[in-house]
């Protein structure tokens, strides 16, 4: 897992010393580095780079990072757990992962749009205005099929604020027919409890021990689930909490 977290970590730093004129980049994050967070915006962190023919899009949990023009980890992402998914993808991707974040409304606190990545993918332009809209008004949540470079299947799921319900509980578990084990940030205001009446349970992880180890979900900032049946076997990673703030 280090040797997984340093390989991105290094291409991540490329990124601030080799970043060129024709290469889309969006760094977003509810919670960016050295500026006030913006409540308006999405529960979401990530980083997304492209040029002309592959890139990848990185979903991860930690706030104030990363920096714009150079490379740190702040303490938070140490004291308490993270998550990271980092997926590489072909630009014949990007138009639909630019139609998820149009849903998402991140906080943009860095961006380059080169014309030609721009003229290929239009919705890139209204992401990055601060004004975006939604191309149909009356449908708050979307689902895309995401094919990485080696051609492994993704399921996105994005959701606007206007959205208005919890993602893991009236979403996901619910488009994927299964019941979820959900780990999330439960150590603020309005956290969700377990939903165990629905068809398709919802249930909090309070403790999680590995070897000798055991940490409660009030030191773990991470976001993912994990189906409850072997034979769906389904991982969600993501960036948001169940909170009712985060609705």
């Amino acid at each position: 897992m280090l040797v997984f977290l340093f390989i991105h970590f290094y291409f991540l730093r490329i990124i601030f010393i080799h970043i060129l004129q024709n290469t889309f980049h969006l760094l977003y994050n509810d919670d960016p580095p050295r500026l006030k967070s913006n409540s308006y915006k999405g529960h979401a962190k990530g980083v997304v780079l492209f040029d002309s023919k592959s890139g990848f899009w990185l979903i991860h949990s930690v706030p104030n990072f990363p920096p714009k023009k150079y490379y740190e980890y702040p303490s938070s992402g140490i004291r308490y757990g993270q998550s990271f998914l980092c997926v590489s993808f072909q630009t014949t991707e990007l138009g639909k992962i630019g139609e998820q974040l149009l849903y998402i409304q991140p906080e943009i606190y860095s961006s380059h749009l080169p014309e030609k990545i721009a003229f290929r993918f239009p919705t890139l332009r209204e992401v990055i205005r601060k004004n975006s809209r939604l191309k149909n008004e009356s449908v708050f949540s979307s689902v895309k099929k995401l094919f990485s470079s080696s051609g492994r299947q993704f399921k996105s799921f994005a959701k606007h604020r206007r959205y208005g319900k919890d993602l893991y509980r009236d979403f996901l578990a619910p488009f994927l027919k299964i019941s979820l084990y959900t780990e999330t940030w439960m150590n603020g205001l309005g956290d969700f409890q377990s939903e165990c009446k629905s068809k398709y349970k919802v249930e909090n992880i309070e403790h999680l021990q590995f070897l000798n180890r055991i940490f409660k979900n009030t030191k773990d900032h991470s976001k993912w689930a994990i189906s409850q049946h072997r034979s769906e076997p389904y991982i969600c990673i993501g960036d948001i909490n169940r909170q009712v703030g985060r609705i």
